[in-house]
């Protein structure tokens, strides 16, 4: 006969993950709810499905690779009921902006607007910066002119860049 051990009580390595499932599973049913109410009061709205067309078609085309990839992600995520607070959010956001944009009769062709202004073009060239040994010219050029040339032949201002060498 065999020993046999019975355990009254839950072992201290499972409680711990007991309890984190059960607050992560409670959390994500919690969300899956409160998105489930927020449908529920948008849909009660009489121009819901226009919106939700507009939102699915024109806005959503109007919005970024990245933007899109974000969205379509966040959604699968809740219909898979499988979603995280921050998922519910952007898919509220989005639609909030989709049917603010409808209700505002805002151009539906519309691109989004970049985020950062594009740097200026007005970079300064190599011999107007300070510790350029070169004034524009390479330090190969350099060399083979003092190795090909005599130094009566080189012309002055390469000649005082070479003696600061």
């Amino acid at each position: 006969m065999g020993l046999i051990i019975l355990m009254t009580t839950t072992p201290k390595f499972l409680v711990g993950i007991t309890q984190k499932n059960f607050r992560g599973n409670y959390l994500r049913r919690q969300t899956i709810s409160n998105y489930n109410n927020y449908v529920a009061q948008q849909q009660a709205v009489d121009n819901f499905n226009a919106v939700q067309r507009y939102a699915e078609t024109d806005f959503f085309n109007a919005q970024s690779d990245i933007d899109k990839q974000v969205i379509l992600e966040s959604y699968a995520r809740i219909r898979n009921n499988t979603a995280s607070p921050a998922d519910v959010m952007v898919v509220q956001n989005y639609f909030s902006r989709a049917k603010l944009a409808f209700e505002s009769g805002q151009p539906q062709n519309l691109q989004p607007k970049p985020k950062t202004k594009p740097a200026p073009n007005n970079f300064p060239r190599t011999s107007q910066i300070n510790g350029t040994s070169s004034g524009g010219v390479s330090q190969a050029a350099l060399a083979e002119m003092l190795q090909n040339k005599s130094w009566n032949k080189i012309p002055p201002n390469y000649q005082k860049i070479l003696l600061r060498l």
